[in-house]
């Protein structure tokens, strides 16, 4: 076949394309938007499945590997779907149906989550984020797809950040693919390239960084096999820039540029965190002398506090109304807290934020919130203590399973050493925004995510059949 039909009949390939476009529509973030990724993300799911009932003998990665992962996110989604069925005893159901029955006149049926609704809608998104990271996890295995996936991730950000670049020049960021951020009249906007909020694209542009950042660690490691501190290393360097990774060199100098622009706080100090742990799995241990530990973080330091300094601009206009901000972000933590607090177990519906915010909002809290800017306490919220521990710790296991892999491996270590880095990344980003929750982000995380994972084992280690890219017309 040529490459054309090769890449149009292998999954592999439409998740790269489902990855880099799913920013495209205000970050997925409307429901014209993510519902088309879930649907595509369900039948590259679906592909996979019946790939391996026709050819059982040529499956990926073995689940067993996972398997308390998988575990914990079917108790998950199990009790996602319980909240949302109306025949519960009473003592489960939330304890607002039956006052509104009675302000309505006529009986309700009562449910754990205070609207089914929304509670579907949102374990719809998180079965599209679970299919992609099957997916990448399945494909990822094989170091081509991976590699490929790389170069795919890069190139959108590119485009990404060009096009943030544009509309910060065209219309100062206040319009995004022809849509109005903001009220007209107000022009303290930001940039978000196509995402509707600047902290979501400062995520997503960190996690881009993160990619580009290992594809030239990778390469250097490539061409330099001897340990850092050589006389060749700066030889090594200069070799490097002047091949195609010179390329990915600038997109990153470009996207770090978006990023500090963007004036997100949170997302320049987690990205910054994140690229530290990207730097420590991938070049500290292979440092020759202890000197160079501190060399290498004393660089990283001065680049990014540079780029700060030249666009600090932008950090300051937002630093501006930081107490109004803080105060504003501290009410919905409390609203958060005291949902938790009232229905600590069952919790009060997945996705249900914007009905504790009713519930719970004080007079002086009159701009609608349907987030609650910390997506670990919305979590315990909207599924109670129990349940959104197992969510946790579901994940936790597979983060987990990146740094070993990260810290073990000797070659094509950089995949679970992204997947590493980018989890810190997000975690800390996610205690103080809801990134994590914009599909456009979470898509590229669960990405990253499934490939680290499945990089994370040695290539000795790996299963009969493992990695093997299935053709569409062979399942037919």
């Amino acid at each position: 076949m040529s490459n054309l039909a090769c890449f149009l009949v292998n999954p592999a390939s439409w998740l790269r394309v489902l990855v880099v476009l799913a920013p495209l529509p205000l970050g997925s973030n409307r429901d014209w938007a993510w519902a088309p990724l879930a649907m595509c993300a369900g039948i590259l799911a679906m592909v996979h499945a019946v790939s391996i009932w026709r050819q059982p003998s040529i499956s990926f990665v073995e689940p067993r590997r996972i398997a308390w992962s998988i575990a914990g996110m079917a108790v998950v989604m199990a009790w996602i779907v319980i909240q949302t069925v109306p025949w519960l005893p009473s003592t489960m159901q939330n304890p607002l149906y039956p006052l509104a029955a009675e302000a309505l006149g006529y009986p309700i049926a009562g449910r754990i989550a205070i609207d089914a609704e929304l509670a579907l809608t949102a374990l719809l998104r998180l079965l599209t984020y679970c299919a992609v990271f099957w997916i990448a996890f399945q494909s990822g295995r094989e170091t081509e797809n991976a590699r490929k996936l790389y170069y795919w991730i890069v190139c959108g950000a590119s485009f990404y950040a060009l096009y943030g670049l544009f509309s910060e020049t065209i219309s100062g960021s206040c319009d995004v693919l022809g849509l109005r951020k903001l009220p007209i009249g107000r022009t303290d906007c930001l940039l978000s390239s196509t995402f509707v909020n600047s902290n979501s694209y400062a995520t997503y542009a960190g996690l881009c960084i993160l990619v580009g950042l290992s594809i030239l660690i990778s390469a250097f490691h490539h061409e330099n096999q001897e340990r850092y501190g050589n006389s060749a290393t700066f030889r090594t360097l200069l070799k490097i820039c002047g091949t195609r990774h010179g390329l990915v060199l600038v997109v990153i100098a470009l996207v770090l540029t978006t990023l500090l622009i963007s004036g997100s706080r949170g997302g320049i100090a987690s990205t910054l965190i994140g690229v530290f742990i990207l730097f420590h799995l991938m070049v500290a241990r292979k440092l020759k002398y202890p000197s160079g530990f501190f060399g290498v973080y004393s660089g990283v330091f001065i680049v990014m506090i540079s780029m700060a300094a030249l666009f600090g601009r932008h950090i300051f206009d937002k630093t501006t109304g930081m107490e109004h901000q803080i105060n504003d972000r501290v009410g919905l933590l409390e609203i958060a807290i005291k949902a938790i607090a009232s229905e600590p177990w069952l919790g009060w519906g997945f996705g249900s934020f914007e009905w504790q915010f009713a519930v719970f909002q004080e007079p002086w809290q009159m701009v609608y919130q349907n987030k609650a800017h910390c997506t670990i306490l919305e979590m315990v919220a909207d599924l109670g203590i129990p349940v959104a521990t197992i969510l946790f710790l579901a994940v936790a296991l597979v983060i987990r399973r990146t740094f070993i892999g990260a810290t073990t491996r000797q070659r094509d270590s950089c995949y679970s050493a992204v997947a590493a880095a980018a989890s810190v990344l997000v975690l800390l980003h996610g205690f103080v925004d809801f990134s994590l929750q914009i599909p456009g982000v979470a898509v590229l995380y669960a990405a990253l995510l499934g490939t680290g994972c499945a990089q994370s084992w040695s290539s000795r280690n790996k299963p009969p059949g493992a990695a093997v890219n299935v053709p569409l017309p062979a399942l037919l």
